[in-house]
């Protein structure tokens, strides 16, 4: 009897990982951001001593944010 199996090295190199980018919050803390398009971006973490950064709504860990770049 044969046996056929998916070799895991194969399996690894269809992974693609997201570009991720981090962006220097007002209080001095870290946005740490997952880039979906050019346009929007999804909150991986939030890395800050203010604890108003946490209390933020719109920067909790799964977001999606809008990004409005302008490359220069």
């Amino acid at each position: 009897m044969i046996f056929y199996m998916a070799d895991p090295m194969d399996l690894l190199q269809d992974i693609k990982t997201p570009e991720k980018r981090t962006i220097n919050l007002p209080s001095g803390g870290l946005l740490n951001l997952e880039i979906l398009d050019n346009q929007q971006a999804r909150v991986a973490a939030i890395v800050s001593t203010d604890p108003m950064d946490y209390m933020n709504e719109d920067l909790q860990p799964g977001s999606i944010l809008n990004i409005n770049y302008v490359p220069k």
